[in-house]
């Protein structure tokens, strides 16, 4: 089985983006719609979740793939503080005991600033926990440099990066999130080269 688990920033900054971002999370659901053949995992066993966030994290909307629900803006109304490490902690801990192939997406636009649960060395030692676990992590950012090295993430790593500019409707980054499905991310460094394997197939 496979979770691809988005974890999506829903706090009072995104406001500017909120129909771009709704937009972006239906392509990337469709999309992966459209590959799923290539994960050589039947359809009914790919999930997905998102988990919004803002000051605190709101229950998951999940289901399978092939079924899951539109996107809408019933669904999605920033507002509120960044508490992202505590959506992030929250996450791992929800799937800590989980063996499926995992694909986790963190996408915010801010920096941390109102979490009471996590601190941020606990989610960074969870977060590298997980990749040496397997888990293949994808931070979008538009400010990678101030946002995601607190949390360990660089484009050196083996962690994918793109911008929430570019967003999850690019194609590199969809192909990155195919490829970890697949379970054919071994040796690569961004979402181009796992991508580049992805259209091979």
């Amino acid at each position: 089985m496979a979770d691809i688990i988005l974890i999506l920033d829903e706090s009072g900054s995104m406001g500017d983006q909120r129909v771009p971002m709704i937009k972006n999370v239906n392509e990337l659901i469709q999309e992966q719609k459209k590959l799923l053949p290539t994960s050589g995992l039947p359809s009914e066993r790919v999930n997905m979740h998102i988990f919004r966030f803002s000051s605190e994290v709101k229950p998951a909307i999940s289901g399978p793939l092939m079924s899951f629900p539109e996107f809408t803006d019933k669904d999605y109304a920033p507002g509120g503080m960044t508490a992202l490490n505590d959506a992030i902690g929250t996450v791992i801990d929800r799937f800590d005991d989980s063996h499926n192939r995992t694909v986790l997406v963190i996408a915010t636009d801010g920096v941390e600033n109102s979490s009471q649960k996590y601190e941020l060395e606990t989610v960074k030692a969870k977060l590298e926990k997980k990749k040496k676990a397997g888990w293949t992590i994808m931070y979008l950012s538009e400010n990678l440099e101030k946002q995601g090295k607190g949390l360990g993430v660089d484009s050196k790593s083996n962690v994918s990066v793109t911008s929430l500019e570019s967003g999850m409707s690019n194609k590199h980054f969809i192909g990155a999130v195919t490829c970890a499905v697949r379970g054919d991310s071994k040796g690569y460094t961004n979402e181009m080269a796992c991508f580049s394997s992805t259209s091979k197939q």
